[in-house]
């Protein structure tokens, strides 16, 4: 990183007495009657405003460095903060419980209500039968996702869509 003793400062900046004086002319609309020393400052200026620019741009990189490498911590902060979630004690056994429960609280939903699913859209009944209720939460994380694809009782399911001659649908799940 770039040191902030270490930037460049030039020699040409002004001091109060310079600065007031400058103010004068500009005021006045009159020009110095020795103009030597502020065209030296004019000529010169060019080489110090680069090593500003120089500067500048050093810092720029440093700070972009710097955000980079701030944004990495809090990432590595947030995953070592992960580590002591209490939801990291529940066992497997009761995850895949609750799992199950909420699997098949959506299920009933549509093996129920006969008029429910009768407005799904062709989407709807593939995210059905893709088990999109268990997919989601097997995104949580891996322990999730490996309990969730190695226990067999939540895929185990058999759906059939029997549609009579009066035009009533009657749908049966089974595992």
């Amino acid at each position: 990183m770039v040191a902030i003793e270490r930037l460049f400062v030039s020699n040409l900046l002004p001091n109060e007495a310079e600065n007031a004086e400058i103010s004068r002319f500009l005021r006045s609309n009159t020009t110095p009657t020795q103009p030597t020393a502020l065209r030296s400052i004019i000529d010169s200026s060019k080489v110090d405003l680069e090593g500003y620019d120089t500067d500048i741009s050093a810092l720029e990189v440093a700070l972009e460095k710097a955000k980079q490498q701030r944004a990495a911590l809090e990432t590595h902060v947030g995953r070592c903060q992960s580590i002591f979630s209490p939801i990291r004690t529940l066992p497997s056994e009761l995850l895949l419980r609750i799992l199950s429960l909420c699997s098949r609280e959506l299920e009933s939903t549509f093996s129920h209500d006969f008029t429910s699913w009768s407005h799904l859209t062709p989407q709807d009944h593939m995210n059905q039968l893709a088990r999109k209720d268990l997919l989601r939460p097997s995104r949580v994380c891996y322990l999730w996702r490996t309990a969730i694809l190695n226990t067999p009782s939540l895929w185990t399911a058999i759906q059939v869509t029997v549609t009579s001659r009066n035009g009533f649908r009657l749908r049966m799940r089974g595992s």
